[in-house]
């Protein structure tokens, strides 16, 4: 957690970069899935 008002992530492979806000993780938790449907 980096202060109250953000995340930094470590992701899988390893890279450490960038803050992510509440405020925008929370725009990202409420967008419509857009990931490919299965078939």
């Amino acid at each position: 957690m980096a202060g109250n008002y953000a995340l930094r992530i470590a992701w899988s492979d390893r890279h450490e970069t960038g803050l992510y806000t509440w405020e925008h993780l929370a725009r990202l938790a409420s967008a419509p899935d857009s990931s490919p449907s299965a078939e």
